[in-house]
Order: C-alpha cells, then sequence, then structure tokens
C-alpha cells in the first residue's frame, strides 16, 4: 500500500482489505492475527512508525489508520511494515504486508520563529548609561531530527555566535540555543535629540526551509544638558571687513552679537554671510562684481532687525543673538536698509576692537548727512553662553518661529511671556503648531501637512491648533507679563490677530472676522511681512495692511523658554 505526503498539511484516507487464508484439512477453525499485535477480544491491534493496524481475527478484515501528525513530519521516504499470520490452531502462515510512503518532493515542512517583543530604551538630559537587553528567540518546525539554527539578517557569524553592529547598539546571538543579547551603545543614545530606533530581523532555519521575525529597539531621544568647554578659538579681524572664526574646522564657537546704540531713524536689519577668502570672494565672484548681491544673499543669516520707535518699557540693547559658527568660517555682514543692501567696507562701517575683547561695528545707512557711523553699531565677540532654546530656525527666511523639534514629544517646554506694545488696536498675539519650516498645518493628526499657507481655510486651521494657553495681549504703552507651555518634538510659530479675538474667528458669523497675520507671507492677505525678529526669541509685529509704517512695535513678545526635565 502507498501514502503519498504532499507539502501541504496532509489528512490521509483508511486503508482497508480482507486476508483471505485457506486450509485443505475439513472443519478448521482459522484465527488471524498481526505478529507482535495486542489482542482483546476478536481485534488485534499494533502501532506503527505511522500509524494504527488493526485486524478481525475471525474475518480477516483489516484497516490501518494513517498518523497525519507522523507523516506530515517526514522529510524522505519511509513505510511501516507488519506481518499478517494465518493459524489453524497448530500450524501457522504468515505474510508481509508494508504501508509504502512517499514524501512528495518540497515537503519539507518550514520552521517557525515566535514574534520578538520590542524593547524600549530612554535617553534622558543626563549622560545616561544603559542595560544590555537579553532574550531568548522560540523556533519550531513540525519535521523530525531537524536542527534548527538561528541568525540575524547581514550579521557576521564567527563560531556559534551572530553579531550586527547598528547605528545605536551590538546585537549578538547563540545561533544554537536563539539567546540574543543587544548591547547599547550610549555615546550614539546620548548625542540623539529626536526619536530613532535601531531595526534588526532575527531568522531561524531548518537548513533548506527559513523564517524571519523583526526586532526593534525603539530609542527616546531628548536634548542633552550642555556642557562648556575651554574652547581655544577666536574671533579674528583678519583683513578690512572679513572677520574669521580662528579654530579647528571641526570646533563650533558661539557668537554673540548686542545692540551697542542706533541713530538711525530708518528700521535696519543686520545680517551675516560666509565668504570663501581673506578677499570676501564668494564661488569666485569678488565683492561689487556682478551676481555678487544674489550669491552672499543665498548664504546669509539675518542677525535681527533694529526698530526705530521702542514702546514703553522696552529697550533693545537689553536683546542679543546668540550665532554658532564652524571653525575656520570667514565672515562679512551687511545691512538691509529700507529693502537696500549695504555692505560692509571702509565707506559703510567702521571696526573698533575692544578691550574686553570682540569688536564693535559702525554703521552708516546714508539715511543722515551728519553719520559718523552710529546709525547702527553692535557689539561682535565670542561667548561661552549656550544657544537659547528653539532658536534654531531663526535667521532663515520666513524662521520667525520656535523649532522645539531637539526635545521628544512627551517633553514639557515652559515660556514666559513679557508683551509691549506701540499701536492704537488692540492686538492678539498666539502660537499655533506647524509640521514643517513651510507652515504646513497637520489637521487629521497623522504628522503630514493637509493644509498650507495660502490655501483657502489656513486662517480657521491655524486657530484651531494654536495653544490654547498662551493668550498675549497688553494695553498701549504697558508691560504685560504671561505664562503658557509648549510640548517638544514641534515647530510653532506666531500670528497676530489685528483689534480682535480668537471668540470672533470660531464662531460661524465669517462677516466679522479680524484681520490675522503670519510669518509665511503666502499666508497673509497682502503677502507681505508682518513679523520680524529682533533677537533670540524676540519677534515685532507690525498690525497695518501692506506694511503700514513698517515700525514693527505695535506688538512685541519677548519669549524666555525653560526645559523642564521632571
Amino acid at each position: 500500500m502507498a501514502v503519498i505526503n504532499t507539502p501541504a498539511d496532509d489528512t490521509f484516507t483508511d486503508i482497508t482489505g480482507v486476508l483471505v487464508g485457506a486450509d485443505d484439512d475439513i472443519d478448521t477453525n482459522l484465527v488471524y492475527g498481526i505478529t507482535g499485535g495486542n489482542v482483546t477480544g476478536n481485534t488485534s491491534t499494533l502501532i506503527g512508525n505511522y500509524g494504527t493496524l488493526s485486524l478481525d481475527t475471525q474475518t480477516g478484515a483489516y484497516t490501518y489508520t494513517p498518523n497525519a501528525t507522523a507523516i506530515d513530519a517526514l522529510t524522505t521516504n519511509a513505510s511501516d511494515n507488519f506481518t499478517f499470520s494465518v493459524s489453524d490452531g497448530t500450524l501457522s502462515a504468515t505474510q508481509p504486508f508494508a504501508v509504502n510512503i512517499t514524501v512528495a518532493n518540497n515537503a519539507n515542512q518550514p520552521p517557525t520563529l515566535q514574534a520578538v517583543t520590542p524593547a524600549n530604551l530612554i535617553n534622558t538630559p543626563a549622560d545616561d548609561t544603559f542595560t544590555d537587553i537579553t532574550g531568548v528567540l522560540v523556533g519550531a518546525d513540525d519535521d523530525i531530527d531537524t536542527n534548527l539554527v538561528y541568525g540575524i539578517t547581514g550579521g557576521n557569524v564567527t563560531g556559534n555566535t551572530s553579531t550586527l553592529i547598528s547605528n545605536y547598539g551590538t546585537l549578538s546571538l547563540d545561533t544554537q540555543t536563539g539567546a540574543y543579547t543587544y548591547t547599547p551603545n550610549s555615546t550614539a543614545i546620548n548625542a540623539l535629540t529626536t526619536n530613532a530606533s535601531d531595526n534588526f530581523t532575527f531568522s531561524v532555519s531548518d537548513g533548506t526551509l527559513s523564517a524571519t521575525q523583526p526586532f526593534a529597539v525603539n530609542i527616546t531621544g531628548a536634548d542633552d544638558t550642555p556642557t562648556t568647554a575651554v574652547i581655544d578659538a577666536k574671533l579674528i579681524n583678519s583683513t578690512n571687513d572679513i572677520f574669521k572664526i580662528d579654530a579647528s574646522e571641526f570646533t563650533k564657537v558661539n557668537i554673540k552679537i548686542k545692540i551697542k546704540g542706533r541713530s538711525s531713524k530708518l528700521v535696519n536689519e543686520l545680517g551675516v554671510f560666509s565668504v570663501d577668502d581673506s578677499l570676501g570672494t564668494i564661488d569666485g565672484i569678488a565683492p561689487g562684481a556682478a551676481g555678487y548681491q544674489e550669491k552672499a544673499l543665498s548664504r546669509a543669516k539675518i542677525i535681527f532687525s533694529v526698530i526705530t520707535n521702542n514702546p514703553t518699557g522696552f529697550n533693545q540693547q537689553d536683546l542679543s543673538r546668540i550665532l554658532q559658527l564652524q571653525g575656520g568660517t570667514q565672515l562679512r555682514f551687511y545691512l538691509k536698509s529700507q529693502s537696500q543692501i549695504i555692505f560692509s567696507d571702509t565707506t559703510t562701517q567702521k571696526i573698533t576692537s575692544q578691550s574686553e575683547g570682540g569688536f564693535t561695528l559702525g554703521w552708516k545707512d546714508g539715511s543722515r548727512g551728519d553719520s559718523v557711523f552710529d546709525d547702527l553699531q553692535v557689539n561682535i565677540q565670542q561667548t561661552d553662553e549656550q544657544l537659547p532654546i528653539g532658536t534654531s530656525l531663526q535667521g532663515e527666511s520666513e524662521g520667525e518661529a520656535l523649532d522645539l523639534r531637539d526635545f521628544g514629544t512627551d517633553s514639557l517646554i515652559s515660556g514666559t511671556f513679557i508683551v509691549n506694545r506701540e499701536a492704537s488696536y488692540n492686538n492678539f498675539v498666539g502660537f499655533y503648531e506647524v509640521t514643517d519650516e513651510d507652515g504646513g498645518i497637520d489637521t487629521n493628526g497623522d504628522g503630514t501637512a493637509d493644509i498650507l499657507p495660502g490655501q483657502a481655510g489656513y486662517v480657521q486651521a491655524a486657530i484651531k491648533s494654536r495653544m490654547t494657553d498662551i493668550a498675549l495681549s497688553v494695553g498701549n504703552q504697558g508691560t504685560a507679563n504671561h505664562n503658557g507651555n509648549f510640548k517638544g518634538g514641534g515647530i510653532y510659530v506666531p500670528f497676530l490677530i489685528v483689534d480682535g479675538k480668537v471668540d470672533a474667528l470660531l464662531d460661524s458669523n465669517s462677516s466679522n472676522d479680524p484681520t490675522v497675520y503670519f510669518t509665511f507671507l503666502g499666508a497673509n492677505t497682502d503677502k507681505t511681512q508682518h513679523v520680524k525678529m529682533l533677537g533670540d526669541n524676540v519677534f515685532g509685529f507690525e498690525d497695518l495692511s501692506g506694511g503700514g509704517d513698517k515700525d514693527y512695535n505695535d506688538v512685541i513678545v519677548k519669549i524666555n523658554l525653560t526645559y523642564n526635565i521632571g
């Protein structure tokens, strides 16, 4: 008899037949049997390797019942062998009975591997150390006599150990037992400021077929508490109006710029850009040559704008900006005055060394004939002060924002707000979250922008996604103090409601909606800039359409951010 084991999970039908015995003697009662069988009543039974054979000892009827589990486990051909007998009570005869089992091609059953629980590591703002993560893989195979071997996809195998070095740790695995260890790389994890993960794939093989399961180590990132080190670096005035960070290219140096004085009646914007050499050349173009301004502005960072009419209680000379620059960087400054770009040279800028280190830059903006390089004066010098929280986008075009992406989403950033005003309108300032530097708003919570500046419904989406506990306003020529919180992991930008409140924008009556202005020009009805950066985390607002008088003092908001470690 034959049984065929296919690659499927087979079931098998019983095999039946009747033995035919004979005896020339008359009046003989023949009795049938199975060699080695167990007889109960008129039934003899014998369990074989792959099934059970039963026989009626009086009639010779037999049944072979296959054991599907044992047969499905076979990877090579096999047989169950029995011996039937017949007896007249004195003498007997026998015949062999074989059940031949054919294993079809590829009947090998694949192994299985249980799912592996992901691991989690939390990087706090401290200098953390991390404990090894251990576990044991659980593989199985229905096939008999199978030696399972475990592995890591992409791992290097030495002896019975597979090893794979990843971004934030090393995974090792015993290929015979399935025991694994993940050893975190503390240096790499402590350097993280955002969430990350190490992703691996475990495998188990029977020598022919295999199964896999993913294994993830999820890491919650945090901006580590900064440390201050003495840096052997200097800000030098290398030649003419070119400054240089005299340090290794692998060193980062912080430079502080602070207003010393102002005599001009114009709102001036101070900026800086890198140059390629001590002559101020950019991509082979020399200062004053055609195309130089375009090249310079493509590299430029805005330092701050300087307003002319300070509201009561606001002193711009209390403000500063801290820039982080790479060692070896060569710099040149510029002034933007009434849309005119004024590059530094001997006719527009005077450089004075300070006795305590650093330099004073005195500017002429052309607005006063008697100027003696005092239209704007700023001090620049190296500092050990750290960059204020949230300022990484400030200095970019439309970068009047608080960037808190270096903090985990479960972090809380506390803000204290000082608000000043020089305007007849009773304005309101709030903050809302955007998905990226372009100002998109996520309205369905999937992390991607659903509506962009300038698209219909942007104003309402911004108002609905605002930080509801941050509602900033102040009386004219007054000073107000507010408090509010931001969650880490996002970018937050301000908006200005002109002479109105949020409620008017949330009701069903659109006819009473006040004008709202944003950092992003495309979101403004007049496509004009209404927010300027006056210092680190200090924003000045213009509330009149078309830029009005462009004094950016109608509301001024100064923000101090603190990371709450607990």
